[in-house]
């Protein structure tokens, strides 16, 4: 498809109560959908917030009503879902981990986040991921990334160099970073030439405030919308013949010499 219409859903994430969570985020997809959205993404950990001493006990499994529940909504509605991220429980550990969903209900693939945040405790209750992940859907090619990943650029360059156009980052990002949000993403669209969708949550928990700015970034790093610290769903056009524009008027990908990308440890003149 050459222009995909995507709702972003900024969330109010109540704290450790996965029940909760379900009933609000289907609320908001049903709304992103009577907007006409085609594509859904959600931010991280938005079933259960920033528990992370309990993401043991509140972790689910494949077969649990989290994911359940997505499948089942991406099949009434005949959507696409990113699923922001959950805490995944598996047989090696516990993960934060993001999945789509396609429009006939089937999980068409998984990112267990890499770079987790020590600040937050994520690397003393999580595993971390092992690999990079980008969809095959039937609007586009999409790369998944979650929070802290937004802060390691070849994790980007990684998911475009795979044929991404559109990327994601499902995010917990708290109060005062709110500045190195904005920058952040708004590089790591323009370095790559793609869009970026990148969902934040609003609100609190015990530890962290949560400023939001959910926002959509075309190729050329310009904001398409961007959401304020309240809860609500965003719908952005995504129009994906700019990708090709950009790339084509700024020849980055032609251009880029990774033979030449290492350092010349020699001494004195080469």
């Amino acid at each position: 498809m050459s222009v995909i219409q995507a709702g972003l859903v900024q969330m109010d994430i109540a704290y450790g109560d996965p029940g909760r969570n379900r009933i609000k985020a289907e609320q908001l997809i049903g709304e992103a959908v009577r907007r006409g959205a085609s594509l859904v993404v959600l931010p991280e950990l938005w079933t259960t917030g920033g528990d992370l001493k309990r993401a043991a006990d509140l972790a689910e499994d494949w077969n649990g009503e989290s994911v359940r529940l997505m499948r089942r909504l991406a099949l009434e509605h005949r959507l696409y879902i990113v699923a922001g991220s959950f805490a995944e429980l598996a047989p090696t550990g516990v993960y934060n981990t993001s999945f789509v969903v396609s429009p006939t209900g089937q999980v068409l693939t998984i990112y267990r986040k890499v770079h987790l945040f020590p600040l937050m405790g994520e690397d003393r209750c999580f595993q971390g991921g092992q690999s990079l992940t980008v969809a095959d859907t039937g609007l586009a090619r999409v790369g998944l990334s979650i929070c802290y990943d937004v802060r390691f650029p070849e994790v980007y360059r990684c998911l475009a160099a795979a044929g991404a156009r559109v990327i994601t980052i499902a995010a917990d990002f708290p109060r005062p970073r709110e500045e190195h949000w904005v920058t952040l993403c708004r590089a790591r669209a323009i370095e790559n030439q793609v869009f970026v969708l990148a969902v934040n949550r609003v609100g609190s928990d015990p530890r962290n405030s949560f400023f939001g700015r959910t926002m959509a970034i075309d190729p050329w790093g310009e904001v398409i919308l961007e959401a304020d610290d309240q809860e609500q769903v965003l719908l952005a056009e995504i129009k994906l013949a700019l990708v090709n524009e950009a790339r084509g008027r700024i020849p980055v990908w032609e251009d880029r010499r990774p033979q030449a990308y290492h350092l010349h440890r020699g001494a004195g003149e080469p």
